[in-house]
């Protein structure tokens, strides 16, 4: 009887064993599903936030491109028109020497007549 008793009480230890065992191995598994998910968010999150990085870059260098592109064409307009203004003073002075030369040229012919 005593060794039918110290048999069972062996079974059941070693069912407690097993069953605390298994208990620790669940928890074990779900530390480890744990650790595993927060590390998983956590290289999403890196990567959302590079990717809004990148994303941010992008949109300046385009607002930078823009900027300069607007720069540069109110510069070449500035430069046409400037342009065409220089070249409407040197008609205009051009015009006013061939009025003298025409002036000059019709003196000289009247006072030969």
């Amino acid at each position: 009887a005593k060794r039918r008793q110290n048999f069972l009480r062996g079974v059941v230890q070693s069912r407690r064993m097993k069953a605390i065992a298994l208990s620790n191995a669940t928890k074990l598994q779900a530390i480890g599903r744990g650790y595993l998910g927060r590390k998983l968010a956590n290289k999403m999150k890196e990567d959302k936030r590079q990717k809004d990085i990148k994303i941010h870059q992008e949109l300046c260098c385009v607002r930078i491109q823009s900027i300069c592109r607007m720069y540069l064409s109110r510069l070449l307009l500035l430069m046409k028109r400037n342009e065409a203004r220089v070249l409407r003073e040197v008609q205009k002075d051009q015009q006013k020497a061939r009025i003298k030369i025409q002036s000059a040229w019709r003196t000289a012919i009247a006072r030969h007549q």
